[in-house]
């Protein structure tokens, strides 16, 4: 009975020291909150971006919070497009979705201002053109790319839009829009067109697929035989790659002679593709050419040990279809 009153006794006392340095720990913690309270409140007031970010990335979740926004909101207030954006790219805990669109829209904000006159826009693209290499527009990329392609559009610099805004890695989403709004992008890239007339993309065939593809996708080509002008002066490549796809999207049979000078060229593959996109652009007067290839073509391969005449067997598949146009 003495031993269970003694270890009764014994787990009471525990008990009560383990109590009270939980509330210790408590007050310590309160302490310390306080303390770093205190300090961003100091920070803050000093305007000390330098400091507040030292706190936001040592801090527990309330202080740390605390000094992350602050920091931004000086950043913001003090209008420092390149600490947001570089802060934005390297994805610090104080770089929040607030900071990341200020330091975007500052940014568009300034290529705006600079670029009034028009005369201006391809420096400016020259000296900006930094970010998007750093990486520090990020997410915003796209966006800012846009209001630069669309800014480009306006002032009617196609040599800077196609020849340097414009990549086949980028410049997507930013085509799109430009199509899709009231930027005058089938204008401009006429000009551009007329201004370098066999191969305007250069190498970067895939830019101008892009190109046309926001054009075709905002229904905004136009009239199509405007575009084959160009087209009949243009090399195979171009033909096979650009003009020909958009041609036969368009169901452009102004074109269909340019288009059928694929069927006469040394790859077979261009050869297939040439009356494929006869078939869909429905280029009924092109059906005697197309017909002399399903017979004559000579380009044959080992399909498991049998012979097939491939480019005859897909040219008189769209023959075929074609017909029943």
């Amino acid at each position: 009975m003495r031993v269970a009153t003694w270890m009764m006794v014994g787990l009471m006392v525990s008990l009560g020291a383990a109590c009270a340095s939980s509330e210790e720990k408590k007050d310590d913690g309160k302490a310390k909150l306080k303390a770093a309270q205190d300090e961003v409140a100091a920070a803050e007031k000093a305007q000390d971006v330098a400091k507040l970010k030292a706190i936001c990335e040592t801090e527990g979740h309330l202080a740390g919070t605390m000094a992350c926004r602050s920091a931004t909101g000086i950043m913001i207030k003090n209008q420092d497009m390149d600490q947001l954006l570089s802060d934005c790219a390297a994805q610090n805990r104080y770089a929040t979705n607030e900071s990341c669109k200020a330091g975007t829209d500052l940014f568009k904000q300034r290529f705006e201002k600079l670029t009034t006159p028009c005369g201006n826009v391809s420096k400016v693209w020259e000296s900006h053109y930094k970010f998007f290499k750093s990486g520090k527009l990020q997410a915003a990329q796209a966006d800012v790319l846009t209001h630069f392609v669309k800014r480009g559009l306006a002032c009617g610099q196609g040599d800077v839009v196609f020849g340097a805004m414009i990549t086949g890695s980028q410049g997507g989403p930013a085509l799109k829009a430009a199509a899709e709004g009231d930027a005058p992008l089938r204008r401009v890239l006429i000009q551009f067109l007329r201004a370098n007339p066999k191969t305007p993309f250069g190498n970067d065939l895939r830019k101008g697929s892009m190109i046309f593809e926001a054009l075709v996708g905002a229904n905004k080509v136009g009239d199509c035989a405007e575009f084959d002008q160009f087209a009949k002066e243009a090399d195979e490549r171009y033909i096979h790659q650009i003009w020909a796809p958009m041609f036969a999207k368009t169901k452009c049979v102004a074109a269909a002679k340019t288009v059928a000078t694929l069927l006469d060229a040394r790859a077979s593959q261009r050869r297939i593709d040439g009356c494929n996109l006869l078939a869909e652009m429905g280029a009924k007067k092109m059906m005697k050419k197309m017909k002399k290839l399903t017979k004559k073509d000579r380009t044959v391969v080992d399909q498991g040990g049998k012979k097939v005449y491939t480019v005859r067997k897909a040219c008189a598949e769209a023959f075929v279809k074609l017909k029943k146009m």
